[in-house]
């Protein structure tokens, strides 16, 4: 292995940053957009639909700390000296 950050790295940390804000912006204006196949890209109002935006973001927290994780780890095991 040469080091550095590989491209899926870079993927990774984009749709993790990508995520992120989508969950900030769910914070801030209480609004989240659905994600799913089934939605077609629904916007749930927090003051409308409180359990479905909450649950949406309960799951965008889980997976941006997962990813923040995921890349934690990968890059202990790259820098170890």
């Amino acid at each position: 292995m040469s080091g550095g950050i590989g491209g899926w790295d870079l993927v990774t940390a984009g749709l993790g940053c990508h995520l992120l804000f989508a969950l900030l912006r769910a914070l801030v204006q209480g609004e989240v957009l659905c994600i799913g196949e089934t939605c077609k890209m629904q916007v749930y109002v927090l003051t409308t639909w409180a359990g479905e935006c909450w649950a949406h973001v309960f799951f965008l927290t889980w997976i941006v700390l997962a990813l923040g994780y995921a890349m934690y780890v990968t890059l202990r095991i790259w820098f170890r000296a």
